[in-house]
């Protein structure tokens, strides 16, 4: 009987996984995530994600081909809309077209590799790194700009400005973690937090910081009801930061923008130029559109400051008509269904993971839906509907699915048990092994 618990103390039995667990990958997707948000070029103007991008393929494809989970990367209307999306890209001129699909197959190799691979194994160890990764270039964006006298509106390096639309994700992540040292942080974080994101003049972020709120607040702790005072406190000194009302305006756009008219900047009165520039490209074409990308190619860029609509929404609907448009919406119905879901495939879906495809789900569609198409745009749309399939429970261990981990023998065991887990036991050849 000893020797039968020895041999069992720190066994693990296993069924067939098509992705290992090792710290590398992880590290390898966390750095193309964080390399998508930075925006940074090679020589030769090769964005860094689509270097990172290739490597994550490549080391992927292998398992990709044998995967068991590959149907689930099918998802019918969004593989029409990319279609219509592509092949009306060359009605513009022939090397747009070779462009946009250039730019499709480096999106879509990276987001089926990180699909099968976190839809079967936790995401966890993905989450810490990525965000240890994102609070790095939170740091070097503020940093950036103070060194540069600027003190809000943090929009200089462009792309890096996404981070802070990621920020009530990663509290949310934080929140819902049982590790202690993220108990620890987020009282400390979230103050800082909101104070970077008003000053960073984000509108999106402080949409999503809002529609996070009632997550982030543990109301059976007693610090519950002092972060408030403690947060109150904090944004007004924050603010009193900023001497030239650009944070007062940016939130005094949503007032405007519920009046039906924009806030009086620059920026605002370009991107509603924009807009109703793209309304009525729509109007005159409504079936087909003008051709992906055809939007920006009959705007002057010399006459307006603004030639993108910063709307998914109108930018499709006058690329690519009434057709296009069908297909997009179909998409994000597809994608609504699915997070509406308690199992996906074997098991069921946590809370946790839940909430938090729930937060990640409502940040990519914020995203894309007030932004300039870019990497950073399709990306988000295209993973939209695959967010129902990866386990992002913060306390999901990175362990391949299938994997049973057997405690070890501390205490005697009853023979009655041990038979119990031979059964358990060798799947290696497709049935249960046979008690010897």
């Amino acid at each position: 009987m000893a020797c039968c618990m020895n041999s069992h103390q720190h066994s693990v039995s296993t069924v067939e996984s098509s992705e290992p667990v090792s710290l590398g990958r992880d590290m390898l997707f966390a750095a193309a995530s964080v390399a998508l948000i930075c925006g940074v070029n090679l020589p030769g103007k090769i964005p860094l994600f689509t270097a990172f991008a290739v490597v994550v393929f490549v080391v992927s494809v292998r398992r990709i081909l044998k995967s068991r989970v590959i149907k689930n990367l099918f998802v019918p209307p969004l593989i029409i809309f990319l279609f219509i999306h592509l092949t009306f890209a060359f009605r513009v001129s022939a090397s747009n077209g070779l462009a946009f699909v250039l730019q499709a197959i480096i999106v879509g190799s990276f987001v089926i590799a990180f699909t099968n691979r976190y839809s079967q194994i936790g995401m966890s160890r993905y989450l810490q790194l990525t965000g240890i990764g994102m609070m790095g270039l939170l740091i070097f964006v503020v940093v950036y700009h103070i060194t540069n006298h600027v003190y809000t509106s943090y929009k200089l390096l462009a792309d890096p400005k996404a981070v802070f639309d990621l920020l009530p994700l990663m509290l949310l992540v934080l929140r819902l973690s049982d590790d202690r040292s993220a108990k620890i942080l987020l009282p400390l974080l979230l103050p800082v937090v909101v104070v970077i994101t008003l000053l960073s003049g984000e509108r999106k972020a402080y949409i999503l910081l809002v529609l996070f709120s009632p997550f982030l607040l543990n109301f059976r702790s007693l610090t519950t009801y002092v972060l408030p005072l403690i947060l109150v406190a904090v944004v007004s000194a924050g603010l009193s930061l900023d001497r030239t009302g650009y944070v007062e305006r940016q939130i005094n756009t949503f007032s405007h923008l519920a009046e039906g008219e924009s806030s009086k900047t620059i920026s605002d009165e370009a991107r509603s130029w924009a807009i109703r520039h793209a309304a009525q490209t729509f109007v005159d074409n409504p079936i087909i559109g003008v051709g992906t990308n055809g939007l920006s190619a009959t705007v002057d860029s010399r006459i307006h400051a603004s030639t993108a609509a910063h709307n998914e929404w109108l930018r499709v609907a006058a690329d690519n008509g009434m057709v296009g448009l069908f297909f997009f919406v179909a998409t994000l119905i597809w994608a609504i269904v699915g997070l509406l879901r308690t199992r996906v495939g074997d098991r069921s879906r946590t809370r946790n993971e839940k909430l938090v495809a729930f937060a990640l789900f409502s940040t990519l569609l914020i995203y894309f839906s007030f932004e300039a198409y870019d990497f950073i745009v399709l990306t988000s749309f295209v993973l939209t509907p695959l967010v129902q399939f990866l386990r992002l429970d913060p306390n999901d261990a990175p362990a391949a699915v299938g994997v049973v981990r057997l405690p070890p023998a501390r205490a005697p065991v009853s023979a009655y048990a041990l038979s119990n887990l031979s059964t358990v036991g060798d799947y290696s050849h497709g049935r249960p092994a046979r008690d010897q």
